[in-house]
């Protein structure tokens, strides 16, 4: 065979061991882009697996917390609820059966009247908060007076106020106004004002009062109450630090009330704090827009 043959072989056969050489090598190219490929999507779901169990231990930790703090309600509401209402049961069978003099009936009903107030309170509190987590807070925005609003609340409180000697004082400027729910701030109202007569001792003073910021108005209720440490001021508006609580002149309550106020003010776009001092008072404040559409969400 001519040595140009020999060489025209050697060419072909050359070529054709490149061609099938790259095209296993373009193979094995593709292949390991594929395993690449999968390798990552394996990671993605890795990571997102990884996120949803984080999110699904996160809400379990809320979900036990929420139901170790209902449970403390509970508990809270029968030992809070018994008292006075067994109380007025008794002294009632007493009535009924003549073991009480005509006499006896001022004594009677002054002894009573707190009680029942405070039943009446508890249960106040109790139907608002039961409310709201089963509907669902849901504000009918519009123009409030906030002004009007705490001296509606400051008149509600009148008798309570001036039967402990506490002076309540608004000083909130008439041209105050808030783009909120005008129940719900009238709730704020009652609950921050109720707690601070609590703590106020005889002879103190509970301040409303207001200020402009940046589209809002920051209201400020103050009390020359006994405070609180640093510590229970920072997570008084936790869920599971709902307790109850006995005040100056032994009132009891729910430890619902600031709950209530805090979900109120986030659901009106407001944000809620308090600053506190043992032995130095206590300034609640909220803030609610001046202005408009509802907050989104």
């Amino acid at each position: 065979m001519p040595l140009w043959r020999y060489a025209i072989n050697l060419l072909v056969f050359l070529f054709c061991y490149y061609w099938i050489l790259e095209i296993f090598r373009s193979l094995n190219r593709r292949y390991q882009s594929q395993i690449e490929q999968k390798n990552a999507d394996l990671a993605l779901s890795r990571q997102q697996l990884d996120e949803e169990h984080r999110k699904l231990a996160a809400r379990t930790e809320e979900l036990q917390m929420a139901n170790a703090a209902k449970e403390r309600l509970f508990s809270i509401i029968a030992h809070d609820l018994r008292g006075p209402i067994g109380n007025l049961k008794t002294s009632v069978d007493f009535l009924a059966d003549g073991h009480f003099e005509a006499s006896d009936l001022p004594a009677i009903l002054t002894k009573l009247k707190p009680e029942v107030e405070h039943a009446y309170e508890c249960l106040d509190t109790l139907l608002a908060w039961s409310a709201s987590q089963l509907r669902g807070i849901q504000p009918l925005f519009a123009k409030v007076s906030l002004a009007e609003a705490a001296g509606s609340c400051a008149e509600l409180f009148n008798e309570a106020s001036a039967r402990r000697g506490i002076a309540i004082r608004n000083s909130i400027p008439a041209e105050a106004e808030a783009w909120a729910d005008k129940n719900q701030v009238a709730a704020i109202f009652r609950n921050l004002v109720s707690n601070a007569l609590k703590f106020t001792p005889a002879g103190g003073g509970i301040e409303l009062a207001a200020r402009k910021e940046d589209g809002f108005w920051r209201v400020i209720v103050t009390d020359t109450g006994v405070g609180m440490p640093e510590e229970r001021a920072r997570h008084l508006f936790e869920p599971h630090q709902a307790t109850s609580t006995r005040g100056i002149h032994r009132e009891r309550g729910l430890g619902l009330g600031l709950q209530i106020c805090r979900e109120f003010v986030e659901a009106n776009g407001g944000t809620l704090c308090v600053e506190s001092r043992e032995g130095q008072g206590s300034a609640f404040q909220f803030t609610l827009r001046e202005k408009g559409d509802s907050p989104p969400g």
